[in-house]
This record gives structure tokens, C-alpha cells and sequence, in this order.
């Protein structure tokens, strides 16, 4: 059976993600037993991985991960999450505690998208 570009490169593209999620889940792991430098280093494998085969960061690497020092953010551990309100928005603020970088996500705007409703009188 001979297999098109495109469905090589959907098995390609689904293995590298495969890969990236144990690499993480193995450097969460390496973080809950206090072995951040070498979490690190599995993040930055995974991280190699996703730009050898061209991949789209995936969520994990996007939002678990400090951008600033690369550790994996583990809730307690790693991370302290907290909700901010600031009037009408709500936003995540995630603290490395390695680093003690911010990272500050947006999560609801309160009053969005009424603006176009007609007021009652």
C-alpha cells in the first residue's frame, strides 16, 4: 500500500504531537520529585521536536510552560495561579515561583459583544 504526502505527514504530524505530550507529562513528573534541571531539559527536547517537524505549539507548551525560564508550571510546586478582577476584566495571573515571572491571560471581559443590543427604555 502506497500512502499520499499528506496522509504521511497527518502520521508524522500525530506521533511528533504524541511525543511532545510524554515529553511533558515525564518533565511534570521530574518536577514533582525536585528535579527541575532536567524537567528543562525534556521541555526544551519537546521543544525541538515541535520545530524539527514544524508543528503548531501545542497547548501545553504554550500555557504549562514559563516563558521566561522554561520550567514547567505545576500548580504549588512550580506555579501560583490566582484570579484577578480589574472592573470588567477577569484575568488568569500565573507566578513562576523559579523565576518569579508573571504571566497574566485574559479569561472573561464582562459586558462584551452587548454593546450592539438595542437598550430597553
Amino acid at each position: 500500500m502506497v500512502l499520499s504526502r499528506t496522509r504521511v505527514k497527518d502520521f508524522v504530524r500525530d506521533i511528533g504531537y504524541q511525543g511532545i505530550r510524554i515529553l511533558f507529562r515525564e518533565a511534570v513528573r521530574l518536577v514533582r520529585t525536585n528535579r527541575v534541571e532536567e524537567a528543562r531539559d525534556l521541555v526544551r527536547d519537546a521543544e525541538e521536536l515541535r520545530k524539527r517537524i514544524k508543528l503548531r505549539k501545542p497547548y501545553v507548551l504554550r500555557r504549562m510552560v514559563c516563558k521566561n525560564c522554561g520550567t514547567p508550571l505545576v500548580p504549588g510546586v512550580t506555579a501560583v495561579y490566582r484570579t484577578r478582577r480589574d472592573g470588567r476584566v477577569t484575568r488568569l495571573v500565573v507566578t513562576c515561583t523559579m523565576c518569579g515571572y508573571k504571566h497574566r491571560y485574559v479569561l472573561r471581559v464582562r459586558g462584551a459583544g452587548n454593546e450592539s443590543e438595542p437598550k430597553k427604555a
